[in-house]
């Protein structure tokens, strides 16, 4: 015989059929009140059966399905070219349009216009510094290989070191900077990037003293001439063109070679007198 899904009692079924049924949990009678000492048939699910009251999800079944087909209904009355997802941008275009005061619109056209040429300004703007910075970083970028590399060969030479040996690591213990006035120096920087001390009252090193921290290291020494020798340098050399000689470049300070190379050319630099 069939059995129930519900029973009020199960004192009058046969003991074996019996322990088939379960009490009511208090999830199941808070959920459905009406299960309140009742018992449910124990079934187990198996491959997507079970045992559960779906008159509820029928209905909300059958509330969901009619509201899906009226608003597929609304979809197809819908002019051509318009998407549902664009109910809501073209309801707030609508209220913007109803809200237009006739009488103010002349001013709110000229607002536009205006705004409109300010983004154009400011577009061009933007592009314009975004050259003009690109520019400014690539001749930087060319002072910093010039200067820089100039500065510590001279140094090296002076003290009597192989350019090409000492050059990596005098470069990679200094950097390239632009003051707050448009000037240029020198750093001797440490492995974080800060500025080294160069004496006992805080000025900052120079170049010549880092030269002379490496020549003072046994791993260097041999890098540099005896004394009385000449070291790796460049040799004296003339400024080229017409009128008068110009200046060497150990006398030229950073500001005067980014002056001569700007004017001149970083070719023209290099040939200078050391």
């Amino acid at each position: 015989m069939a059995l129930a899904a519900i029973l009020a009692a199960v004192d009058s079924l046969p003991e074996a059929i019996r322990g088939e049924y379960r009490p009511a949990s208090e999830a199941e009678v808070q959920a459905n009140p009406a299960l309140k000492d009742k018992y449910l048939l124990d079934v187990t699910p198996a491959d997507g059966f079970r045992l559960g009251n779906v008159d509820g999800l029928t209905t909300k079944l059958s509330s969901t399905t009619t509201k899906l087909q009226g608003l597929e209904a609304k979809v197809a009355a819908l002019p051509e070219g318009v998407r549902l997802e664009d109910i809501p941008t073209r309801l707030t275009e609508l209220a913007e349009l109803k809200a237009i005061d006739p009488a103010k619109e002349g001013d709110k056209i000229a607002n536009a216009k205006v705004e409109a040429a300010k983004r154009d300004m400011n577009q061009a703007f933007d592009t314009e510094r975004n050259d003009l910075t690109g520019k400014a970083n690539k001749y930087r970028g060319a002072l910093d290989g010039v200067l820089r590399r100039g500065e510590a060969v001279r140094a090296i030479s002076e003290a009597g070191g192989s350019v090409e040996a000492l050059l990596p690591h005098v470069l990679g213990s200094t950097k390239f900077v632009e003051t707050d006035d448009g000037k240029f120096k020198v750093d001797v920087v440490d492995g974080d990037g800060n500025t080294r001390v160069g004496d006992t009252v805080g000025n900052p090193m120079t170049l010549d003293q880092l030269v002379g921290e490496f020549r003072a290291k046994d791993a260097f020494a041999p890098l540099f001439a005896a004394s009385g020798q000449s070291g790796g340098g460049a040799k004296p050399g003339s400024g080229g063109g017409g009128g008068a000689p110009a200046k060497k470049k150990s006398e030229m300070s950073l500001n005067d070679k980014a002056d001569y190379i700007a004017k001149h050319g970083s070719d023209a630099y290099l040939q200078l007198s050391a």
